[in-house]
């Protein structure tokens, strides 16, 4: 059974997603906020948590012409007093970061490369694992787990890693790895024209390389 609390234009939900989405879809509104909790949270700690929400946006919404900035860290600052508003802006961008380069290109398990690569699924890790030990490919740690990028594998060599790709982590060693590396490939980059390295990476190999050089170098030399 789901509940609704209201505060004027603002509700808030708490239910099974089947309960939610059928309330949602008689509401009309331009956009929305959802929160997913645990699962073994209880009815009487969500109840707290929609009201706890629905007072939050009651302070945001008082003055709507306060600079919205200020506000959100006067919030933080009630809320989350032993976090400095810096850090957690800091981490909502980071987040931002990430969630773009996930959705950049398809990033793959050590089972998935397993099965698109013929390797033995009974112990999945352990090619992928040895490879990104070698630097032959990097891997994003996210949810536990370690994603490897399909642009950095070679479907014409049974999903090897790109030879090109070691020389770019070789370059990139002890300056930038994981989430750091994810985010250069994905960015478009001034040295090759604002292309994206990711879709450089096969077909014109030494540009990547040469950026990935001139990367290190403007960060080594300020």
């Amino acid at each position: 059974m789901s509940d609704a609390h209201t505060h004027e234009a603002i509700t808030a939900f708490y239910g099974d997603s089947t309960e939610i989405s059928s309330q949602v879809a008689e509401m009309t509104f331009g956009k929305a906020i959802l929160l997913v909790p645990p699962k073994d949270l209880s009815h009487e700690v969500a109840n707290a948590l929609q009201d706890l929400l629905l007072e939050t946006a009651k302070l945001f919404f008082k003055e709507a012409a306060e600079d919205v900035n200020k506000r959100r860290d006067m919030l933080i600052a009630a809320l989350l007093p032993s976090i400095p508003a810096s850090t957690v802006k800091q981490a909502g961008m980071e987040a931002r970061a990430r969630a773009a380069v996930l959705s950049s290109s398809e990033w793959l398990s050590a089972k998935d490369i397993a099965e698109r690569a013929g390797l033995s699924t009974a112990n999945a890790s352990s090619t992928p694992w040895k490879w990104k030990q070698d630097g032959s490919i990097f891997a994003i740690s996210s949810e536990g787990r370690d994603l490897y990028p399909l642009y950095g594998l070679d479907p014409d060599s049974d999903f090897r890693p790109l030879k090109s790709l070691k020389l770019i982590t070789g370059v990139f060693k002890g300056h930038k790895e994981g989430w750091g590396m994810a985010h250069w490939f994905a960015s478009v980059n001034s040295f090759l024209g604002g292309k994206r390295p990711m879709d450089l990476i096969k077909s014109d190999p030494d540009r990547v390389l040469d950026a990935a050089k001139d990367e290190v170098e403007g960060v080594v030399h300020g």
